[in-house]
């Protein structure tokens, strides 16, 4: 099932930025590690269905 309300807050945050989506690619999307949920995420999570993280790297626009 298709989780739109995920869907519009992740559009948000990119529009957010001036962030296109012909400005993201698989490339620049990569796994790096995994580390325990910060207590934010997980009280995040159940409240809205999804937590958008700014990772380091990201640029400020």
């Amino acid at each position: 099932m298709f989780d739109w309300a995920s869907s519009r807050a992740a559009r948000n945050a990119l529009d957010e930025q001036s962030i296109q989506d012909e400005d993201i690619s698989r490339n620049e999307c990569r796994f790096y590690h995994v580390e325990p949920t910060d207590p934010v995420v997980a009280e995040a999570i159940p409240k809205q269905g999804h937590c958008i993280i700014k990772l380091q790297g990201c640029e400020e626009k």
